[in-house]
């Protein structure tokens, strides 16, 4: 299990200027994961959680949550038209504890 990693990379870099073709030629040969989740959740939400931490990354500090879900949503598109196993979970108004059993049930389609 990994944390963005493709996904991060189709956002991060978009924020930094590079197209998606540009950024698939760097991760075209990256082995899909069985598959992605994607959490995602209302801009005013995701910014009310940030504010909270103590340390942001990069893409935190640089970007917006309502433009970094538009790019996820791009990414998310972009990956499903290359055939990569993408999951969304919406947590709006769901306690961590039903994001993880909605997960965990998403999960059971790939045990086998």
């Amino acid at each position: 299990m990994c944390d963005r990693y493709v996904q991060s990379s189709l956002v991060l870099q978009r924020v930094d200027g590079l197209s998606l073709t540009e950024i698939w030629r760097y991760n075209a040969y990256v082995l899909p994961p069985t598959v992605s989740f994607y959490l995602e959740d209302q801009p005013e939400v995701i910014r009310e959680r940030l504010g909270s931490r103590q340390e942001l990354s990069r893409l935190e500090v640089t970007g917006s949550p309502r433009r970094d879900l538009v790019l996820y949503s791009k990414a998310y598109t972009f990956l499903h038209k290359h055939d990569w196993e993408q999951e969304a979970i919406n947590g709006h108004g769901l306690t961590s504890e039903r994001i993880v059993a909605r997960i965990l049930k998403q999960l059971k389609k790939y045990a086998d």
